[in-house]
């Protein structure tokens, strides 16, 4: 049956929405060539694997503790704000924008959202106790959504997961270079980040994670004093302050306004 012109049109649309995503992460992401060169110090110098057992990092296995008291003040924090898109909040992480990938913030590379945390009191307890924390949001993945395959930026950061309302029957999961997990309620999930990865969510429900990421452990000093600097460098960029100052706009949330 030949094409017709509609086809084309609807042809020349994605490929423009593709580009423009592209080309708006490589002008965020550009400055920060330099973090690559030292991921691949880091990716040489250290043993790692997709995956990591959370009873190895104290502060977040105490976590599933929680998850009770952090699924009941999330659900008062979604009924108190708006839950913008990922790729609103951070405009580098546009390849990935999707309206059906959104995200409520609670810390953002070690800049705290004091009204969101205000509102999760016992969250903010658990996160306390957390050390190297860098990143804090509750992140939603909508009904019948994947993700594509993406690289997180920089290995002195592990992610880690909880299930906070996650669909049963194993219809949610992430695949971290060869290796697949889903997700449920109370559990946790550490990985690196680096690893090519996706997600997806396969239910007709909404699946909702606490989302961290925390310091790296590293066995050598000078890989922790290399680690710390570069993290105190990205935390005062001007993408990362204006990323905190968009999640306040974004979520409606205006300092000195009531909870």
């Amino acid at each position: 049956m030949p094409m017709r012109l509609s086809d084309h049109a609807d042809g020349a649309a994605r490929v423009r929405r593709f580009a423009r995503r592209w080309y708006a992460s490589l002008r965020y992401n550009l400055p920060f060539a330099w973090v690559y060169a030292v991921n691949v110090v880091l990716w040489v110098t250290l043993r790692r694997r997709p995956f990591e057992t959370p009873e190895d990092f104290p502060g977040v296995a105490g976590l599933a503790a929680h998850d009770e008291a952090i699924r009941r003040e999330f659900r008062r924090l979604r009924a108190r704000t708006q839950t913008p898109t990922f790729g609103d909040l951070d405009p580098g992480q546009s390849r990935l924008a999707t309206d059906r990938w959104r995200a409520l913030l609670l810390w953002f590379w070690g800049r705290p959202a004091p009204l969101n945390l205000g509102d999760c009191p016992e969250t903010a307890a658990a996160l306390s106790q957390i050390v190297g924390l860098r990143t804090a949001f509750f992140s939603t993945l909508e009904p019948r959504t994947s993700l594509p395959w993406h690289m997180g930026p920089y290995a002195g950061v592990l992610r880690v997961h909880l299930g906070v309302e996650v669909p049963p029957g194993g219809a949610c999961g992430i695949r971290v270079g060869r290796e697949r997990r889903t997700w449920a309620n109370g559990e946790l999930l550490v990985f690196d980040d680096t690893y090519p990865h996706t997600a997806w969510n396969r239910s007709d429900q909404e699946r909702v994670v606490l989302f961290l990421d925390i310091e790296r452990p590293m066995p050598h000093r000078w890989q922790r004093r290399l680690n710390r600097r570069v993290l105190r460098h990205l935390e005062h960029t001007e993408r990362i302050a204006a990323a905190a100052r968009r999640g306040d706009e974004l979520m409606g949330r205006q300092p000195g306004t009531p909870a």
